[in-house]
């Protein structure tokens, strides 16, 4: 990737992704000691469909609605620094 893009400034895209890094953890710790407040989360709520093979492979409770035999629409933090 670094021999093929010889004009990309690789200290200034190293230097994003560990300040995204920060910024991350920095915004989940404050979310954290607010996810009880229902004014403040509602902007970050959203919905996504999964498979009922994947919803079965998880490890922690969701809240969802079964919209097909093989599909469940599923509560979700949607935040937008994260992947």
């Amino acid at each position: 990737m670094c021999y093929e893009n010889k004009d990309v400034k690789f200290e200034e895209v190293v230097k994003y992704h560990f300040d995204s890094l920060i910024e991350t953890q920095r915004f989940s710790k404050e979310f954290e000691k607010r996810e009880e407040d229902f004014e403040y989360i509602k902007e970050y709520l959203a919905t996504r469909i999964y498979s009922y093979d994947y919803l079965n492979k998880l490890e922690f409770n969701v809240i969802y609605e079964k919209i097909t035999d093989e599909l469940y629409q599923v509560l979700v933090y949607d935040f937008s620094n994260t992947v």
